[in-house]
């Protein structure tokens, strides 16, 4: 409601909108009533709407999370980058130096899948709520409305998705670590002194194979976002600049 900055023009309209949001048989014209008591819902010009103060606070808070996703991408990416650094000290070395003990590699390796899943989970999981609110701007008939979503795409891109495009794409970070784990985990799988223990080195192969599959499933799906969202930021930042220069 804060989000889209819906007026209300009657009661019946408001409680409506409430109706998508309660549980079938509650009492609609209550939750409008209580919405409007602790002032979730303030009158002006004939109007409900939600008062500047709360849009405004709600608003904060969103935009505080939307900045922190792209932090929590780069977290893991290090994180990661610290396991891939612990990998390659257990990965055999040229011969006729000392080789590292195989003990703990199979608890890096689970380690290091856990932590390639979080930052596809995450990806992913941001993804599928920008494609979510571009369907939602896509139905929406209500121009106001429109505008609202839209305003709220154009930050999604430019604090979201190009930031974590940076990290994970070709010559990014993410893809210089998977590239390190790659190569140490099929190195560990492939060597004599660990084929000893026939479960790491099949995990080491398996975390090799995946890392790979992982970090491209992890891209292409950044790249079908961008290329359903960016069209769309671009084209209203099109139309605003011209809109500005029409107004001079």
């Amino acid at each position: 409601m804060c989000r889209e900055n819906r007026r209300f023009a009657s009661d019946a309209e408001l409680e409506v909108f409430c109706a998508a949001f309660i549980a079938p048989g509650s009492n609609v014209a209550a939750v409008a009533g209580r919405l409007k008591e602790v002032g979730a819902l303030t009158q002006a010009t004939g109007d409900w709407a939600p008062p500047t103060y709360l849009r405004a606070f709600l608003a904060e808070i969103e935009q505080r999370h939307a900045l922190a996703s792209p932090g929590v991408v780069r977290g893991w990416i290090e994180k990661l980058s610290a396991l891939a650094e612990s990998l390659e000290q257990m990965a055999p070395p040229p011969v006729g130096q000392g080789r590292g003990g195989g003990a703990g590699c199979l608890d890096l390796l689970d380690e290091i899948t856990d932590t390639l899943a979080s930052i596809a989970g995450t990806v992913s999981g941001n993804c599928d709520r920008i494609g979510t609110e571009v369907s939602r701007y896509r139905a929406e008939e209500d121009a106001r409305q429109m505008r609202a979503r839209l305003g709220r795409l154009i930050k999604l891109h430019a604090d979201y998705l190009e930031p974590v495009l940076g990290l994970i794409d070709i010559g990014g970070d993410f893809h210089h670590v998977c590239e390190r784990i790659a190569a140490g985990s099929a190195t560990i799988g492939a060597d004599a002194h660990f084929a000893a223990d026939p479960s790491l080195a099949q995990a080491a192969s398996t975390t090799a194979r995946d890392v790979v599959w992982i970090r491209r499933v992890t891209l292409r799906r950044a790249l079908e976002a961008n290329r359903e969202l960016g069209p769309l930021c671009e084209a209203a930042l099109r139309e605003s600049s011209i809109a500005r220069g029409v107004n001079r």
